[in-house]
């Protein structure tokens, strides 16, 4: 995905909005979204020996609001970016029973589009602070998954084999989610907003991409961005 083709999207809107009314009916905004990802490991060898770690990832994105009554907001938002998914399970040596247990350590690394909607409410105003919370459903599309797989002893990290796959164009690549958020904003001037909105997203059905069949994504976000209000 071409992230800088987000930003030039939203440009002429932003551009325009600079000229209107500072209550808007409408809302525009770009952001940047860094990110913690984990995998909800719920199909796996050993329930009682795997772990899954949160990794970081970064996406960037626009954000579009249509005002449907007092306070309360219809949101779409898109966004681009990579996320990496990292996790490990101790299995039994079956070669050797009497040898210590080994390790599998796995890592996913995908390109992501999200496509985001839902509604948005304002609850509390502080003179230039406005807060709310938002909530909605999701699309998500995965490409370009690489990964890696390390085999393992348990104890002492000896390396016994190393697998990788990258750039790979895996089937399943989709996947429903849902989410929700604390938005704050805060007035810079007649029209322009700088917004800040932690986020937490799941995916709604379990993965069908080889190696995570039946696990779920996680997702701890944290948008940061400009917002631009259109009309009365």
């Amino acid at each position: 995905m071409n992230k800088a083709l987000l930003l030039w999207l939203f440009l002429p809107i932003l551009s325009f909005a600079q000229s209107q009314g500072s209550e808007g009916k409408l809302r525009f905004g770009i952001f940047v979204q860094p990110e913690s990802n984990r995998v909800q490991l719920s199909q796996h060898l050993h329930p009682n020996s795997s772990q899954s770690e949160w990794t970081l990832g970064f996406n960037i994105g626009g954000m579009i609001q249509l005002r449907l009554a007092k306070n309360l907001y219809f949101r779409t938002a898109l966004a681009s970016g990579e996320r990496a998914y990292l996790f490990s399970e101790i299995v039994d040596n079956d070669s050797n029973p009497l040898e210590q247990a080994l390790l599998h350590s796995h890592k996913y690394t995908l390109e992501t589009f999200d496509i985001n909607l839902g509604l948005a409410y304002d609850f509390i105003s502080f003179d230039k602070l406005v807060m709310g919370f938002s909530t909605g459903i999701g699309y998500q599309v995965y490409e370009n998954l690489s990964s890696q797989r390390i085999l393992m002893v348990s104890t002492s990290q000896e390396i016994l084999a190393v697998e990788e796959v990258s750039g790979k164009t895996p089937e399943g690549n989709y996947s429903m989610t849902a989410f929700a958020s604390i938005n704050m904003a805060y007035s810079l001037g007649k029209n322009v907003r700088l917004f800040f909105e932690p986020m937490y997203s799941f995916n709604m059905q379990p993965l069908q991409l080889e190696g995570l069949k039946g696990n779920r994504f996680q997702n701890l976000a944290f948008l940061l961005g400009i917002r631009l209000d259109v009309g009365q």
